[in-house]
């Protein structure tokens, strides 16, 4: 139907759209408002249509693995910054991948509720959601000055 393929259509959207927000973002070694607003611009033109679905969500986090003060390596959120909702504060629900000691990886979620056009998958909106992982290309880490 109609309604499946539109559905098929934009997980991939959403898919892209968290793989390309990813790689912009390992691009920058720092990140600040006016680049956080940008990558948001890009995600809403890349998602079409669907940018004007109030629950698009974007989040994009640095998270890095560092020695503590005991010299144990562990894993933390550097920053988080997202166009809705609460940023990222706690990553183990995530799974990422083997962080070497000093490194970091840029997180890039991107998710909304997909209004079901005629009702025939169910009654409520399809959760779609994306994670993309990438490490930053230009520094072991991607800093934030969003102040």
């Amino acid at each position: 139907s109609v309604e499946v393929v539109d559905s098929v259509r934009t997980m991939r959207q959403v898919n892209e759209t968290a793989g390309a927000l990813s790689d912009l973002t390992s691009r920058m070694t720092t990140i600040d408002a006016a680049a956080r607003d940008d990558l948001f611009a890009t995600g809403r033109a890349l998602m079409g249509r669907q940018a004007q679905n109030d629950s698009l969500k974007f989040t994009i986090t640095s998270v890095a693995r560092r020695l503590d003060s005991d010299g144990e390596a562990t894993v933390e959120v550097m920053w988080s910054q997202t166009n809705q909702g609460a940023p990222l504060e706690d990553h183990t629900a995530l799974t990422l991948p083997t962080i070497p000691v000093g490194d970091s990886v840029i997180i890039t979620q991107v998710a909304l509720d997909y209004p079901l056009l005629y009702g025939m998958i169910g009654g409520a909106p399809l959760p779609l959601e994306a994670v993309a992982v990438r490490r930053p290309r230009f520094s072991n880490e991607v800093i934030a000055d969003l102040d």
